[in-house]
């Protein structure tokens, strides 16, 4: 899928006793690109500070291996995994992922 077929923003609308309105965009191509620059720096540290990288990895894969087994799991692979899945969010255009609607206050998330 191309980039052109994700969603590019993400609109946060958000009503008070329909007196107050306030529509706050969000540019999605930042977050990408925050994560990919993220990943990268990660894998300079690794490069810099094994060691540091190596103590760290097990202590969280200990951590989350009390709930679930976790194998051969590298930050690399764990920063794909984020990209995958915030680009497969972003593949349905039209998507609310939040809608609240209370008595005064109404609350919606939508990507387009």
């Amino acid at each position: 899928m191309t980039k052109s077929n994700l969603s590019q923003l993400m609109l946060i609308k958000i009503k008070y006793k329909s007196v107050i309105g306030l529509t706050i965009p969000i540019a999605l191509f930042p977050i990408d690109e925050l994560i990919s620059a993220v990943k990268d720096l990660i894998l300079i540290l690794q490069k810099v500070f094994p060691l540091l990288n190596d103590r760290m990895m097990k202590e969280k894969l200990n951590e989350l291996g009390k709930h679930i087994t976790i194998e051969n799991v590298s930050s690399e692979v764990i920063f794909e995994l984020i990209k995958e899945l915030f680009n497969e969010i972003r593949k349905h255009k039209g998507l609310k992922l939040i809608e609240v609607d209370m008595e005064d206050l109404q609350l919606m998330v939508k990507f387009y």
